[in-house]
């Protein structure tokens, strides 16, 4: 199978999961938040950033390592394997130890027991990770895909139950993420690990090529995870767990929408330019195209988030949580910006300059949390968000010049143009779409009618002046027929 068609088809599977489980997430939100308060879901968003920081950790950038390298034998991959289990079980107790440490300082003693649990995803999720790494290297997202869809399922149901049947408070999110991260594991023992199994055999000096490589990688991956998370750390020592509740249920759905979409592309497009590394035209390409596809992507979603905030809150969840209209909109912006950074990662992974990314995100890991701190101490919340969104304005043309351009050659003009077009249409489009509905009163409708009268404005104009879009959604959604027998 072509390399061409085979990317085609990885898209198309990563589409499906990462459609899948970002529905469930949100519809599990949609039904638990009837039944937590604010506060449960503060206490959810620290523990969650501090287990994002120490992911990265326990992987040590080998993930990508794999990908990266073009043979990886049998006992090399065993070593690693173990080496993972090892660092993954090593982070899980640390954090057991320091939990009640972490609770103090934050002033919340609930999130003893919450940090104490949640780790343990940590050393779960490791068990299963190298087999959907190797099936990724391999552009097989199949299989993957599926057990994803799966263990996201399964994570829902336990989710809700424990939240609607079990009044388990806090406690459901921490048994919906659980049951994710072990059906995750197993399914991944089960249906890829066929001809990957770890032998008993663990040598470092096989993994040192590894560790070299993803030392950087994984030093550019934490810093990376602590810049963006840092608000949470920060806000939440300043704003107390129910103003953090607000804050990040607005911001994490934005930023669940941002992945979503970026992942998708991402995922795929990393092992592809991998595999062009030594041509820079097709490079340059192919990261053109991977900006113009996130962007037409995410462009209208985010402004159509920030059009209908306060509907979007409402329907997702409910009336106790109506302050986070006002969060929704900034975090609409935020995300729209953020997402057009986002695929300048893998670029730089796969051309090897992950030292200059681990640089970069050093930069970024004194300058961010001090823009933070300072508009916590000086505006509180209302500072909080005005420097989260100047960041990411200030980040346009910085990450072209040190990121982007020495990765691929791309010039600064072919960077703009790939995000200027699905930007006019999506604001063009979200013009029209509150035009049509600012009349109605607010509702489901008012959304109805808005996105739908949005949405066609959009294609039309995509139509007009982001044609290549268009052919790519519809060349990645076509699905060959068998050849009959």
């Amino acid at each position: 199978m072509k390399l061409r068609t085979r990317a085609i088809s990885a898209g198309r599977w990563t589409t499906v999961s990462a459609l899948g489980r970002s529905g469930l997430q949100m519809l599990q939100v949609v039904v638990v938040a009837r039944f937590l308060a604010p506060s449960d879901f503060g206490l959810m968003a620290i523990t969650m950033a501090l287990l994002g920081v120490l992911s990265v950790l326990a992987d040590f950038g080998i993930s990508r390592g794999i990908i990266h390298f073009d043979h990886v034998d049998q006992r090399t991959r065993s070593s690693l394997y173990w080496l993972n289990v090892l660092l993954a079980a090593a982070l899980s107790t640390l954090v057991v130890v320091s939990a009640p440490f972490i609770a103090r300082f934050y002033d919340l003693p609930a999130l003893t027991w919450v940090l104490a649990w949640t780790a343990q995803i940590l050393f779960v999720s490791s068990l299963g990770q190298q087999f959907n790494v190797l099936a990724e290297k391999e552009l097989e997202f199949a299989k993957p895909a599926q057990n994803e869809l799966a263990a996201a399922l399964v994570g829902f149901i336990a989710c809700v139950v424990a939240a609607v049947w079990l009044h388990a408070g806090v406690f459901a999110l921490v048994a919906g993420a659980l049951a994710t991260a072990i059906v995750g594991a197993a399914l991944a023992w089960l249906r890829l690990s066929a001809g990957h199994r770890p032998t008993f055999h663990m040598d470092l000096q096989e993994a040192m090529p590894f560790l070299r490589f993803g030392g950087y990688m994984m030093g550019e991956n934490a810093a990376s995870t602590l810049t963006r998370q840092s608000d949470i750390f920060i806000g939440g020592w300043f704003l107390g767990s129910a103003t953090l509740g607000l804050y990040s249920l607005a911001r994490d759905l934005n930023l669940r929408v941002s992945m979503m979409i970026n992942q998708v592309v991402t995922r795929v497009t990393f092992p592809v330019m991998s595999r062009v590394k030594n041509d820079p035209i097709a490079l340059a390409d192919i990261y053109a195209k991977t900006m113009r596809m996130t962007a037409s992507v995410n462009f209208p979603v985010f402004v159509f988030i920030g059009v209908f905030a306060d509907e979007v809150v409402m329907l997702l969840y409910g009336e106790r949580f109506r302050d986070a209209a006002g969060l929704m909109r900034v975090f609409a912006v935020w995300g729209l910006l953020r997402s057009v950074g986002n695929p300048a990662g893998s670029v730089l992974y796969a051309v090897g300059k992950a030292r200059r990314a681990f640089v970069w995100n050093l930069v970024l890991l004194v300058l961010f949390p001090l823009a933070y701190w300072i508009g916590l101490q000086s505006k509180g919340l209302d500072g909080l968000l005005v420097a989260v969104v100047a960041t990411q304005v200030l980040l346009v043309w910085p990450t072209w010049r040190w990121l982007v351009h020495p990765s691929c050659a791309l010039p600064f003009g072919a960077y703009l143009r790939e995000i200027t077009i699905p930007l006019v249409a999506a604001l063009l489009a979200g013009a029209g779409a509150w035009a049509a509905a600012h009349a109605l009163p607010h509702g489901t409708v008012r959304m109805a009618v808005g996105g739908v009268v949005g949405g066609v404005i959009y294609l039309g104009l995509s139509a007009l002046i982001n044609r290549p879009w268009l052919l790519a959604i519809r060349e990645m959604a076509h699905v060959p027929q068998r050849a009959r027998r």
